[in-house]
């Protein structure tokens, strides 16, 4: 089955073996905007955030997601493994047809393991990608996570988003055999429209870089982002066939 332009497995992921959970979403933060004049002026700056431990927070959630029927473990790895990079044609990993090969990105992750380490029956990893939106002004690109501002003629709007693949590559061969991106139910409530991997917050989180957020804005701000997850997380795993029990999913 379809939903858009992407595949929704409906043949169940089945339960044959450990499954290692591999977030590399990143410890990158982006801030870009369109501006309130009428020459739409855009900003783009990034931020480190790892100390929010972003990853481990995703890893943790799917682990409490999936356990209560599949083997699941986080996996220790090294990040520059999982880094976005140019291959040979120069054509970043992120951006247009060309998407980063995780298949070479776990074979140089399995090289470093110590010899005589079991092998997981499949690697579940997450990536950011990278999402062309038209629907907002000046058509922005998303990757990984980050915020988005957009004026105009008065009017503020802010979201919060997660643009990321989440796949599913067998142990031994290090094929992929599932992928999606991540994917939330839109919505409308309490006033603030949820896309289908974005959420709009409060209007007074408007700025132009990171560093313009007060220490409470950049709490606000990562528990949104914890928010979105958390209520992503459940769609996109049975999307991609994984069976949850009810009462794993956190009910909004």
């Amino acid at each position: 089955a379809t939903i858009g332009c992407e595949t929704v497995y409906t043949e169940p992921v089945a339960n044959r073996g450990e499954i290692a959970v591999i977030s590399a979403i990143g410890q990158e933060f982006t801030v870009s905007g369109v501006g309130t004049t009428v020459f739409q002026n855009t900003n783009t700056s990034s931020a480190d955030i790892s100390g929010w431990e972003l990853d481990r927070f995703v890893a943790e959630e799917i682990v409490r997601l999936l356990s209560p029927n599949y083997d699941v473990r986080i996996e220790n790895f090294d990040r520059r493994d999982f880094t976005a990079g140019e291959d040979e044609r120069g054509v970043d990993f992120f951006y247009g047809e060309e998407k980063f090969d995780l298949s070479n990105a776990l074979q140089q992750h399995v090289a470093q393991k110590k010899e005589g380490s079991q092998e997981p029956q499949h690697y579940l990893v997450l990536v950011p990608s990278t999402r062309a939106d038209g629907t907002f002004r000046s058509s922005p690109q998303f990757r990984g996570a980050g915020i988005f501002t957009q004026g105009f003629l008065g009017s503020k709007h802010v979201l919060v988003y997660l643009s990321a693949d989440i796949a599913l590559h067998h142990g031994d061969t290090l094929q992929e055999e599932r992928r999606l991106s991540f994917r939330v139910d839109p919505a409308f409530e309490n006033n603030l429209r949820r896309g289908d991997y974005y959420q709009f917050i409060s209007s007074d989180l408007m700025v132009k870089s990171f560093d313009e957020f007060t220490e409470a804005q950049r709490v606000e701000i990562k528990n949104e982002l914890e928010a979105l997850i958390k209520t992503g997380l459940p769609k996109t795993l049975m999307d991609l066939g994984f069976t949850l029990e009810d009462s794993a999913v956190l009910t909004e």
